[in-house]
Formats: C-alpha cells, sequence, structure tokens
C-alpha cells in the first residue's frame, strides 16, 4: 500500500531538480512511496541527473526507465508498468507538490475511488508566492472540498494528469493513448474512470495538498498546427465511444467534448483560412452546448443587437438573419426585453450554427432615453471588454437599429476600438417617425457624449450637428462606421438627403450598401407547424401589427363588399399580437365580416412559416409614407422576405414608388384606394 510517483521527462534535465525536491521533501515516509521517472526521446543527461539526485538522498526509492520515442503516452504507459505501488500520481517535470501530497493523497485512495486535489498555477519554477487558482482546474474543485461523490459528477476529473490518484492496476489495464501528441490526459482519466471507478474523493483544504503548475509558453495545449487539429478530433471520438460504452458517463462526456470544442475554436480563430472546415467536422456531431462552445473562440465578429432571439420580434430576426447569412461565429451582446415581447421556442436554436455567446444584460429598458441608453453602454462596455478578456480580440463589429443604443454601444466600442470593422444596419430612419416627425431625445444625459463626440470630431466632422438624441446617434454612425447598411434604396436616398453636412453625407454615400431583408431559411420553414387553415376556400393570410398608417380597414371594407357567394369562399386569417387580438375581433363583428375573417393569436416564428407556406395567398401592406418625406416612401415591411421564402402568392398594397411597388408580388393594388383593393381581391378569388 504506497504510492508510485510517475514522472515522464522529455529533454528535462534542466528542470526536473524542483520536481524531485519537493518529492525529497513529502511527509509520507519514503519507504511507502517511489519515483519512476520514464525519459521518452533523446537523452539530455535527466538520468544523470536523477541519479546524483537519488544517490544524495539515499532514502528516496527511484527507477528510471527510457524510451527512444519522443511519446508521451509512451513514457507514461513503461512507467506505470514499472511502479511497484497499489496507487499512482502523476507529475511533470516543471511541476512540483506541496509536502503533504503524497500522504494526503494516499489516505484517500481506494480500488474504486480517484482521489482528486487543488492545482494552483505560479508564475516561476519552484515558486509557491501567489498561487493562482482560480482557473478551470483549480476553482472548480473547491465546491467538493473534503467530499466523495460520484465521479461523474466531478468536472475536473478528467481533465489533466496533475492533481489525481488512482489504481494502478486499473490503469495498466486502461493504459494511455500511444500516438496523441496532447489531450490524451483526458482521453485516459475518462476511460479510466468509466472503466472501473465509482466515486471521487476531493482532499479537505486543510490537508494543504496542492499540486503546483507551471505553464511554459508554447506547451503543447496551446499549439494550433494540422496535428494539434488531428489530435483533438482523435480525442472527441475516443470519448464518444466511452459514452456509448457507459451510458452514466453521456453528460460528463459532453461537458468534456465541449471543452475540445473549444480549443478547436482557438485554432480557428488563429487560422480563419480552415474555420469552415472546422465548423463542418464539428456540426456533424456536435450538441448546441458545444457548437457555442467552439464560436465562442472562433468568433472574430461581435453582435451589438439591443434586441435579439429568442424574442419573437421583426428586428431580432431580421439581425439573426442577417448574421446567420455571414456563415462566421459571431458572440451578442444583447438586452433583456421580456417585459415587452415574448420568447419563441422556435428561435432558441435558429443561431446555433454561428452563435457563440450571448450577454444579456438586465435593467429597464430604453428607447430614446438618455439615462437608459447610458446604462445600456455602461453594462455593454464592461460585457465587451469582459468577452475580450475572455476570448480575444474581436475584428468585427455589427449593429442593427430598431432599438438606437443598439448604435449608441457599438459606436462607443468603436471609439475605443478603432481598428474594428463596424457595420451599422438602419431597419428606418432613426431619427424621425413614419410621419417624418422629429423623434427628439434629450442629450444632456448622455454620459458616453463627450467620449463619443471626440471620435467625431478626430473624424472630421462637427458633432454640433445633432440637434437631438436620434440625430446624434445618426451622426455617430455615419462619422465612425465602415459601413452602413441600408435595406432599400429609398431608405438610402432619404436619409443622405437629411444629413446637413456635405462631407459627412459624401462619406455615407461612399461606405453605404443596400442589401434587402434576409429570408427564411428552408429548413425552419419544414419544422414548424401549420395553423388550421378552413377547407373549400381561399385562404388569405396577414400576420403581425397593425400600424396606423399600414392598416388594412380598406381590405376588411372590401370583404364586406363581396357578394355572399364570393364570401363564401374567402377566408381571410389575421394573427395579431395579443394587445391587438381582441380589438381587432370586435372590429370584425361591427363591420359584419366575421364569416370570412377571423382573427387568431400570433404563432412563433417556425410555426408562421409553416402556416404562411399552407396559405394560398398572403397579404402584406405598405407605410403609407412619401407624403412625409419629400415623395419618397423609404419603408420597406421585412415581413415581405419571409413571405418570398415560401413560395406562396403575395398580394401587395403599395404606395406608388415605394421599394415594395418595384418588387415581384403575385396580385398589387394601390394603397388608399378601396376600388383598387376590391378588384384586386376579386382576382384572387376568380384564380382560383
Amino acid at each position: 500500500h504506497g504510492m508510485s510517483v510517475i514522472l515522464a521527462s522529455h529533454l528535462g534535465a534542466d528542470r526536473i531538480a524542483t520536481a524531485l525536491e519537493s518529492l525529497r521533501a513529502q511527509t509520507l515516509p519514503m519507504s511507502r512511496f517511489e519515483v519512476v521517472v520514464s525519459c521518452n526521446g533523446p537523452d539530455d543527461g535527466t538520468s544523470e541527473v536523477v541519479d546524483e539526485f537519488v544517490a544524495a538522498n539515499p532514502g528516496l526509492r527511484a527507477t528510471t526507465v527510457t524510451s527512444q520515442v519522443a511519446d508521451l503516452g509512451t513514457a507514461r504507459n513503461l512507467a506505470l508498468d514499472a511502479a511497484s505501488f497499489a496507487y499512482f500520481t502523476i507529475l511533470d517535470d516543471d511541476d512540483w507538490l506541496s509536502p503533504t501530497y503524497l500522504e494526503a493523497m494516499l489516505a484517500r485512495c481506494a480500488p474504486d475511488t480517484i482521489a482528486l486535489t487543488y492545482m494552483a498555477n505560479v508564475a516561476a519554477a519552484g515558486s509557491r508566492d501567489k498561487p493562482n487558482f482560480s482557473h478551470y482546474l483549480g476553482a472548480p474543485l473547491f465546491k467538493w472540498a473534503g467530499l466523495k461523490v460520484p465521479a461523474w459528477e466531478i468536472p475536473v476529473l478528467t481533465e489533466a494528469d496533475g492533481g489525481k490518484a488512482a489504481p494502478t492496476e486499473l490503469a495498466r489495464r486502461v493504459r494511455y493513448d500511444e500516438g496523441l501528441l496532447s489531450g490524451l490526459d483526458v482521453v485516459f482519466w475518462l476511460r479510466l474512470a468509466a472503466h472501473g471507478v465509482r466515486w471521487g474523493t476531493v482532499l479537505p483544504l486543510a490537508d494543504h495538498a496542492f499540486y503546483y503548475r507551471s505553464v511554459r509558453t508554447g506547451s503543447i495545449s496551446r499549439r494550433s498546427d494540422d496535428l494539434f487539429v488531428q489530435d483533438r478530433f482523435t480525442v472527441i471520438r475516443r470519448m464518444l465511444e466511452v459514452a456509448e460504452k457507459y451510458p452514466p458517463w453521456r453528460q460528463r462526456v459532453e461537458g468534456a467534448v465541449k471543452g475540445q470544442c473549444t480549443h478547436l475554436g482557438r485554432v480557428a480563430y488563429q487560422r480563419p483560412e480552415i474555420l469552415d472546415e472546422l465548423a463542418s467536422r464539428i456540426s456533424a456531431f456536435a450538441t448546441p452546448a458545444q457548437l457555442r462552445a467552439f464560436n465562442h473562440q472562433a468568433a472574430r465578429k461581435l453582435a451589438v443587437c439591443y434586441m435579439y432571439l429568442p424574442y419573437n420580434d421583426p428586428s431580432a430576426i431580421t439581425a439573426a438573419k442577417r448574421l446567420r447569412l455571414a456563415q462566421a461565429p459571431f458572440d451578442v451582446i444583447c438586452h433583456d426585453l421580456s417585459a415587452v415581447r415574448a420568447c419563441d421556442a422556435s428561435l432558441r436554436d435558429f443561431d446555433q450554427a454561428s452563435r457563440g455567446n450571448l450577454v444579456r444584460l438586465e435593467g429597464r429598458d430604453a428607447f430614446l432615453g438618455a439615462r437608459g441608453i447610458s446604462a445600456f453602454c455602461e453594462r455593454g462596455v464592461a460585457a465587451w471588454q469582459k468577452l475580450e478578456r475572455d476570448h480575444g480580440h474581436y475584428f468585427e463589429l455589427y449593429s442593427r437599429h430598431t432599438w438606437p443604443a443598439s448604435h449608441a454601444l457599438a459606436a462607443l466600442i468603436k471609439t475605443r476600438q478603432p481598428d474594428i470593422n463596424w457595420t451599422a444596419e438602419f431597419s428606418d430612419p432613426l431619427s424621425v417617425t413614419v410621419e417624418g416627425v422629429q423623434r427628439g431625445g434629450n442629450l444632456a444625459n448622455l454620459a458616453i457624449r463627450r467620449e463619443v463626440e471626440e471620435a467625431i470630431a478626430r473624424a472630421g466632422f462637427n458633432p454640433g450637428d445633432a440637434e437631438n438624441l436620434g440625430q446624434w446617434l445618426e451622426l455617430a454612425v455615419y462619422a465612425l462606421a465602415d459601413h452602413v447598411l441600408f435595406t432599400n434604396p429609398n431608405q438610402r436616398a432619404v436619409m443622405l438627403r437629411a444629413i446637413k453636412d456635405p462631407a459627412l453625407a459624401r462619406r455615407v454615400e461612399a461606405v453605404a450598401l443596400v442589401e434587402p431583408h434576409p429570408g427564411a431559411p428552408a429548413e425552419l420553414v419544414a419544422s414548424g407547424r401549420s395553423a388550421a387553415l378552413a377547407s373549400g376556400r381561399v385562404n388569405l393570410g396577414y400576420f403581425g401589427r397593425f400600424y396606423a398608417g399600414r392598416g388594412i380597414g380598406a381590405v376588411l371594407n372590401a370583404v364586406t363588399q363581396l357578394p355572399p357567394a364570393e364570401r363564401r369562399r374567402l377566408a381571410l386569417h389575421l394573427f395579431l399580437p395579443a394587445d391587438q387580438l381582441q380589438p381587432t375581433r370586435g372590429e370584425i363583428r361591427l363591420r359584419g365580416a366575421a364569416d370570412a375573417v377571423f382573427a387568431h393569436s400570433q404563432v412563433g416564428y417556425a410555426d408562421f412559416l409553416a402556416t404562411a407556406a399552407a396559405m394560398d395567398w398572403l397579404l402584406v401592406t405598405d407605410t403609407r409614407a412619401a407624403a412625409f418625406f419629400g415623395g419618397v416612401n423609404p419603408y420597406l415591411p421585412s415581413k415581405y422576405a419571409d413571405y418570398a421564402s415560401v413560395g406562396t402568392n403575395i398580394w401587395g398594397i403599395v404606395e406608388p414608388g415605394s421599394p415594395m411597388a418595384s418588387l415581384p408580388l403575385d396580385e398589387r393594388s394601390e394603397l388608399d384606394d378601396p376600388a383598387d383593393t376590391l378588384r384586386a381581391l376579386r382576382a384572387i378569388l376568380t384564380r382560383h
């Protein structure tokens, strides 16, 4: 009953002395432990150092084995074969142990148990000053201090070789995977634990049994070459085999695979040229959590979207579709808007192929309130800085306006990191309402104002051109963004025309992009469930909220003007948000249209797509706006892109010259023209 210390060394002559000295200082009697030094690769004098140390400490039992193959798995297996005690522990040649380490570990070893203790990172070889336990191998163990629990419940049980002791005979049967340069520790301890271990015992802190770990620059764990990548996928394959064979370990295996995906994400970040290949291979087996771990490390883009998934909101969905189109990993900073928007379960995994970390900030929601925007920016900057500490430098930044705070935080990030490539998207003109009225917003309490205005001035533009918060946010985007994204040419023209500074207008024109709203992915259309539709009727669907300038009163009037025979052939389905459902039902009854018009509750996004695909016709209406913007309507309903994705006939009620008026429509009628609306409705019925 004793402890064999497995000490594998590759060219370790100049560093192994510290490890040996820590063994000499152990409180466990030397008769109860041995050190098995396994030298692998060319002989650099390590065995001579060991012999001299043993000669100077005659009570220390030591055995040296050698291998000409420079392979850690081979070295560890040779040492295990030579071990003579019932239990073993691993010590790397650049690490060392606290004096009570072996005694405390041996006291808690058992044939079905792995003993674990705390790993401390230190700055200098042999130093015990300022040990750092705040890392993934140290901190998680504190919650288990002094406890014996089922082995698969301890997250770090399968991570790293140091800080563990286990039965030697079991290790001989399992053995290390020879040929793996990295990840062999994870595979070995997972196999060993699943093969014959029931318990994990974590030493009490009072034992003062610590493993001191020195992390060297250029170690294997920090590589990113092709061989490292190959090893990681081999490790994942081995772990999945364990999960298949030992079901109780499946959850722990999933966590361990997530760790390997994290490593591969770091590789993708350093080597973007192989990103697509790695993402494709990982997608073949990864759970959403594992894929997010890869994406977070691989992400070079940060998205600031005040409104984001899983809220069922056009702005959140459009932003997610836009990011998905880029086919590159991204992290997201957003805001908790559960008080004003409903969550949609069908959207939870919508962006899983590309989205990594999502930080949802708490606090009161704010539209054009300077205090609320300032609070969001303060919390958002802290979140961005933490993401960069955990992940690394972002190269791209995306923000989308519907809630203006998105652009405010993005402008602040751009101010502090000028080299980041910022794309700012406008859903609509920000500083004015749909009736062309200035939105306003007081600048006095905007905490980020001075810092961002200094950046605007450095860019060569006058921050004083903005009279209110809405104009100021547009100015910040115009002066600082690398790309300004509009959804249609009219929107670009209207917003450019409102810029006071000709030089600034020229800059925006030079960096402007025009891209329509992205369509819906086919797999999401297929995943939804259609609402029940009327049999034997022409099913016409309208989805979304009514607005003052985008009502369908003319359509309801047209329905009431149809002869009874034609009305019996029509089923107009209105899918509405909760606050508009009962008032609309009342209006339908008041108009006497309840036999042909049916108001339903709003459905989730996937179900909306499936229902839209099952309809005969879909109705989309323009916003009445040209009169407020000098004869140019800048608004394009985002719903059109979804309708076009499902392939159903589209009836558009358009304002002449609007963006939608130029798009393909299967039937069209003119906004505010009741006769044309009735004509179009009868034409639709005639075609069926």
